[in-house]
C-alpha cells in the first residue's frame, strides 16, 4: 500500500479529535454529553482504543441542543419602555 486511504473510506477519530471537530469542547462537556447519549458511544477497537465514526460526530450535530432566545424579563422590558418613552419627552421639547 502507498499509505493513501482508498476512496470512500472514513477515517475514525479519536476523542481529540472528535471534540476539535465539536468546535474544541472541553472534555468534561465532551463526556457530560457522553454520558447524556447525546455523544454515541465509541467503537472498542481494544482496551484502550476508543475511535467514532463522521457518522457519529453527524449524529452528535443532529442531537446537540440548540440555543433557544429567552423572552426579555418584564423588569428589563419595562425599564427600556421607560428610557425609550423619557428620550421621546426630551427630543420634542
Amino acid at each position: 500500500m502507498d499509505g493513501k486511504q482508498e476512496s470512500g473510506a472514513q477515517p475514525l477519530l479519536t476523542k481529540t479529535a472528535f471534540r476539535a471537530l465539536l468546535g474544541g469542547m472541553s472534555e468534561r462537556k465532551f463526556e457530560q454529553l457522553l454520558a447524556a447519549g447525546v455523544i454515541p458511544a465509541p467503537l472498542e477497537l481494544g482496551p484502550r482504543v476508543a475511535r467514532w465514526t463522521s457518522a457519529d460526530y453527524e449524529a452528535t450535530l443532529q442531537r446537540l441542543p440548540r440555543r433557544q432566545k429567552a423572552p426579555e424579563p418584564e423588569r428589563l422590558s419595562a425599564g427600556r419602555q421607560a428610557r425609550i418613552e423619557a428620550m421621546k419627552k426630551n427630543h420634542a421639547r
